[in-house]
């Protein structure tokens, strides 16, 4: 108990049980991303949590994509072998509390754009 005390988790703790919301909104946005991303055409893989991997396949395609949200202001890394098997390279995001939907759905325009762009759509 008292190490936990130094680390400052006890803030933490307490916005989590004052401000539900929080949680609310983040689940929300998780969805809206999800949901926008699969009408897209995206491969998701599976996830029940705000980090979300969707499938590019090459590596090269990966970094290719990742390097075009980023000179578009999203940070989206590529994940490739050998993180993961050859051949299901991926891009993965975050989604937070505290995006907009309308954030969320610049968000997705750029993965749109991107996607075509790299041959992915």
């Amino acid at each position: 108990l008292g190490m936990l005390e130094r680390v400052e988790l006890w803030p933490a703790l307490r916005i989590i049980e004052r401000e539900p919301e929080r949680r609310r909104r983040l689940w929300d946005n998780r969805q809206r991303l999800f949901e926008g991303l699969q009408r897209l055409g995206f491969t998701l893989a599976a996830s029940v949590s705000p980090i979300m991997p969707f499938l590019i396949g090459r590596a090269d395609t990966a970094l290719r994509f990742a390097e075009q949200l980023l000179a578009n202001g999203i940070f989206a890394p590529a994940v490739r072998p050998p993180t993961v098997p050859a051949d299901t390279s991926r891009i993965r995001i975050t989604v937070t509390s505290e995006h907009t939907p309308a954030q969320i759905d610049q968000g997705l325009a750029a993965f749109e754009r991107t996607g075509r762009d790299t041959g992915v759509l």
